[in-house]
């Protein structure tokens, strides 16, 4: 009896010791994972945290913060310089076709003639219709005459001497309108050849007339007295002068019209 006794208690004793070791056999398993958990744990948490600080953190605040503003700057930078300086530029360039075509318009000859510059007269010599107005840029010597008037003749014969004098200026036209109203141009021609006259002739019509008297004076309808004034390139004119001037008082009249 003794002896089971004591082999039980062996036993039991063997059985404890081995429940002992299997416990702390497990130990260290138990330890090797939990260790191994955190340190995977702290270590991904670390990891995680420490991108997510890294993309969405510091980093991506600098990032997004620098590159927003510099986008925002380089927009408005931008912007400036095409609503600003380019604009103001584009405006320029409006301004300067507007005062291009302001001088165009100056340049092209935006003259308001008188009805009696554009009424139409008929050349003595061709039967072509022409105006006043047609030698626009020159300057015009305007005679009123008749085939009958000897006033009329010695004026036109010191005409004669200046219009020769001046005849290489391109720019200097003399032009004698006769008050015949039925006068042919056939015959105010061969007047002109007659006398030699060589310059542009017309017969005026009444219209012609009564808008010269309306302007200058019944004056100018007085053959005898000799009556001219001249036409400035411009296309503005002097008052009516009368009298029969000298060859070198008719060019110097031009020439300070010119």
């Amino acid at each position: 009896m003794k002896k089971i006794v004591g082999l039980m208690v062996v036993f039991s004793l063997l059985l404890m010791a081995c429940s002992g070791e299997t416990s702390t056999g497990s130990e260290p398993v138990v330890e090797d994972t939990a260790v191994d958990t955190t340190v995977t744990g702290e270590e991904m948490g670390v990891d995680e945290s420490g991108t997510g600080e890294e993309m969405g953190g510091e980093e991506m605040m600098v990032d997004e913060s620098g590159t927003g503003e510099e986008m925002v700057a380089e927009n408005s930078d931008m912007g400036e310089e095409m609503g600003g300086e380019e604009m103001m530029d584009g405006e320029m360039m409006d301004d300067e076709v507007v005062a291009e075509d302001e001088g165009m318009d100056e340049e092209m000859g935006m003259i308001e003639w008188a009805e009696w510059q554009t009424l139409s007269l008929k050349d003595a010599e061709t039967g072509l219709p022409f105006s006043l107005a047609d030698y626009e840029g020159k300057t015009v010597f305007v005679e009123t005459m008749a085939t009958w008037c000897s006033n009329c003749r010695r004026k036109l014969n010191n005409v004669r001497t200046a219009q020769a004098a001046l005849a290489d200026n391109e720019d200097v036209v003399f032009v004698a309108l006769s008050l015949e109203t039925n006068l042919s141009g056939g015959d105010l021609y061969r007047y002109a050849v007659d006398e030699g006259f060589g310059w542009q002739f017309a017969v005026m019509n009444r219209k012609m007339i009564q808008l010269l008297a309306a302007e200058f004076g019944q004056s100018v309808t007085n053959a005898p007295s000799t009556p001219h004034f001249i036409i400035r390139p411009d296309g503005s004119w002097t008052e009516l002068h009368t009298g029969i001037d000298t060859a070198d008082e008719i060019i110097a009249m031009v020439e300070a019209e010119s």
